[in-house]
């Protein structure tokens, strides 16, 4: 068996488990702290809107388990965008000095260099992997001086790659579009880009002002943006990068078997789920969303899951709920059934199948979208002079989910802040301390500066003890109230 880095074959050199032993004693591995769980991108980049939406959902929230138990001679690949992957590799000194000098030259940046583990029960692993600061721990008894290699892969670098221009009109206009300004923004090879595989048309496209977010991490909103859709990003071995569908992800598991070498372990599942989700879609009206406290809620009553435990599950979708008549029917309840309904899919495929398995050797097995990770760890060395090694894959844990989906009809323009209106009839003074309305046009400036119609018309309330006069210029503003749960407001009149 051979593990080598940047062409130099690296020493598994604890034969009887000394080295290990040394460093539980006195550099627990368990608190190396060489690396944080989460990328502070990460922590920050999902925290509700930034694009001054008050009506905000924020980013999908994804519940990631933490990394298996940092071990020397291990490797952790992990799917998603916002995770890396991660290996711990021992050398002497003269084998670290001469990695550092082909991965750092002068002040140029780190480059990534070939870790190819190979082991004669099984196959080899090969992936281009970066070398962060080598770290010194050896006993006193070991003269060549004894360096732990950590090596991660690109997605570490991911948490320091944004957006300075994510957002819409001009930038996107559909999910291709996002996901070809992320794999931009992420660096990833033009040759290649994110494959994205089958977005079913309910996703209907990506929410504009919940996805305006400049100089935020592109990683996180990549994994956000798959989530959207049903999606997992996987990142296999050679580099290929895939926004990642149900079916693939079935493809690929039926493609793992059968399972060659197993120790231990197997595929199991359906697992148990919530009994139905349930989708809340904001309220809508006269180009606004109603308060953020109201939503419709469409019910998908079952969710197919083979062993149900009872429970509801509510996702919170960005989605309009467009109503032209308050308290009654949305206009796009078909859109909003069909959207609840894929969505319902989806969630019910992830609890299809579940997996912990452990092979002999090293084995490689195309990552799915139930997958958390593949750990390929080397113990013990055998009487023979051999070196046990193992591979394990583990699906993701039985309550992984997010409560937050990015759709949106992107007909439904939303108006914020004050807006200037031209009265289409005369708005009569208020009654006593009952407000009166009317349709107003909405107007806008143009590039030139000149209000310019828009052609949308909304219903205006004045508030005056005066009318507003037919064709007199207004300026509106939206106020949520307890009755009406918000609506466009007079503030000011211009009479001509």
């Amino acid at each position: 068996m051979t593990i080598k880095y940047a062409g130099c074959r690296l020493n598994l050199l604890d034969e009887d488990g000394t080295i290990q032993k040394w460093l539980n004693n006195y550099q627990n591995l368990r608190d190396l702290r060489y690396l944080s769980p989460e990328g502070i991108a990460q922590i920050s980049g999902r925290r509700d809107s930034r694009s001054g939406n008050p009506n905000s959902r924020g980013l999908p929230r994804v519940n990631w388990p933490q990394p298996p138990v940092a071990k020397i001679n291990s490797l952790y690949w992990p799917t998603g965008a916002s995770r890396w992957a991660q290996g711990l590799f021992v050398c002497d000194r003269k084998v670290k000095d001469e990695i550092t000098s082909i991965v750092r030259i002068a002040d140029n940046p780190i480059i990534s260099e070939e870790l190819e583990i190979s082991h004669p029960e099984g196959d080899t692993i090969s992936a281009y992997m970066y070398l962060l600061a080598p770290r010194p721990v050896s006993p006193p008894s070991y003269s060549d001086g004894l360096w732990i290699l950590p090596l991660v892969d690109e997605r570490y670098l991911w948490q320091g790659k944004y957006l300075t221009n994510f957002y819409h009109p001009g930038y996107w206009e559909s999910w291709d579009d996002a996901y070809s300004l992320l794999a931009t923004a992420l660096g990833i090879d033009a040759a290649y880009g994110i494959d994205k595989e089958a977005i079913s048309s309910a996703y209907q496209e990506p929410d504009m002002q919940e996805l305006s977010r400049s100089y935020e991490s592109a990683a996180v909103i990549l994994d956000a943006v798959a989530h959207s859709v049903g999606h997992r990003i996987v990142r296999d071995f050679d580099g290929t990068v895939t926004s990642m569908n149900w079916a693939t992800s079935a493809t690929r598991l039926a493609s793992n078997q059968p399972l060659g070498n197993l120790v231990c372990g197997g595929l199991y599942g359906p697992l148990s789920g919530p009994t139905s989700l349930s989708v809340a879609f904001p309220k809508y009206a006269d180009f606004h969303p109603y308060s953020g406290a109201h939503h419709l809620e469409i019910e998908t009553n079952e969710t197919g899951i083979t062993h149900p435990d009872g429970t509801t599950h509510i996702i919170h979708s960005t989605m309009f709920a467009d109503y032209s008549t308050r308290g009654g029917t949305a206009d796009n309840t078909t859109a909003l059934a069909a959207l609840a309904l894929q969505m319902k899919v989806d969630f019910a495929e992830f609890f299809t199948n579940s997996y912990d398995i452990t092979l002999v050797g090293i084995q490689l097995w195309e990552l799915t979208g139930w997958c958390d990770h593949i750990l390929v760890d080397f113990g013990y060395q055998r009487a023979n002079g051999s070196y046990a090694a193992h591979t394990r894959i583990q699906s993701l844990p039985y309550n992984f989910r997010v409560d937050e989906q990015l759709s949106q009809d992107d007909t439904l323009v939303v108006y914020t802040g004050m807006q200037w209106a031209k009265a289409d009839g005369a708005i009569a003074a208020r009654s006593g301390s009952t407000m009166q309305s009317a349709t107003v046009s909405v107007y806008q400036p143009n590039a030139s500066h000149a209000l310019t119609d828009t052609g949308k018309n909304v219903k205006a309330w004045n508030g005056f003890g005066q009318a507003v006069v037919s064709g007199a210029w207004i300026q509106l503003e939206w106020i949520t109230d307890v009755l009406v749960e918000g609506r466009w407001t007079v503030v000011s009149e211009d009479c001509p």
